[in-house]
């Protein structure tokens, strides 16, 4: 039996076209020599490279190396790059597990530094598809989030630099993939920021979360939602549980709690701004992304 000759698809199909190592060079406008390091140091390479045969790249695998081209020239370590660029490929969005390399964390303060939404949202994006949202979350955005503030705080400066960190986050964490729907008519999750209230990312990592791991509806009704909005989202939607967050005391209203918890078996007050209030019944406080979900998932 004759093998299929180079650059021929199995069932009769024509296969992508192919190119060899020293023409992606040309094309990226790099040595070789960087091609073989890249392939050896970090996995970027030739996807179905056969031993003992020449190297021949798909238009899928230069789209990869042109990613972690661009992302090096931009200042990113090439660990990093490589990461974020084997994330676009698509090779280990199912592969959840284990946390990112730590000096994401420092690619991502930079891109903000730039002002660079694409790297940054990038960056986010390609993290939340290789672990997940709430690895993203907890090991790369929080303490990405918690350099920049350290910045603002201690300088007065950089509000450009964590406005622009706040948005990125908030783009990739949007562009999580949810898991398959519970069956029609499941219990809804209502996701609000109380009025007044607006600091909203760690509600967005709440309802990435919550979408990709657990399949519920939820209604994500975002900043500063006064009372009356929230009374008539619970009551549109029936839902079971409401998450109410405040970062600063001042939001902490205790009638939209109770708003809540006449309408909603399941009902968290979420964020420092709850901290010493007394809570109506049922609500409870979540200190963290972990206890919230927990207590969403068993209601």
């Amino acid at each position: 039996m004759k093998s299929s000759p180079p650059g021929s698809g199995s069932a009769g199909r024509p296969a992508e076209p192919v190119l060899t190592a020293g023409a992606v060079a040309r094309r990226l406008g790099i040595p070789t020599s960087t091609l073989r390091s890249w392939n050896r140091r970090y996995g970027i390479g030739p996807s179905d490279h056969v031993p003992g045969r020449y190297r021949r790249y798909t238009q899928a695998d230069i789209t990869v190396l042109a990613t972690m081209q661009r992302l090096i020239a931009a200042g990113m370590l090439p660990s990093s790059a490589a990461e974020v660029a084997r994330g676009q490929a698509g090779r280990t969005t199912n592969a959840r597990g284990g946390r990112p390399d730590a000096a994401l964390v420092g690619a991502l303060v930079q891109a903000a530094h730039a002002l660079d939404t694409q790297t940054a949202v990038e960056v986010v994006t390609r993290v939340v598809e290789r672990y997940g949202p709430r690895t993203a979350w907890e090991h790369l955005c929080r303490p990405a989030l918690g350099r920049v503030e350290a910045e603002v705080v201690g300088t007065g400066r950089c509000i450009d630099v964590e406005h622009v960190l706040s948005w990125s986050i908030q783009a990739g964490l949007r562009r999580v993939r949810p898991a398959p729907a519970r069956a029609p008519g499941a219990a809804s999750v209502v996701l609000a920021c109380a009025a007044g209230e607006l600091h909203s990312l760690p509600l967005e990592a709440l309802h990435a979360v919550l979408a990709a791991e657990t399949g519920r509806a939820v209604r994500m009704l975002g900043q500063d939602v006064p009372v009356e909005a929230l009374r008539d989202a619970l009551d549109k939607t029936g839902a079971a549980a409401a998450v109410l967050w405040s970062q600063v005391p001042a939001t902490a209203q205790a009638a939209a709690l109770r708003v809540a918890c006449d309408r909603a078996a399941t009902v968290i007050a979420a964020g420092p701004g709850w901290a010493g209030r007394r809570l109506p019944r049922p609500a409870v406080t979540a200190a963290s992304l972990a206890e919230a979900t927990a207590l969403l998932q068993g209601s």
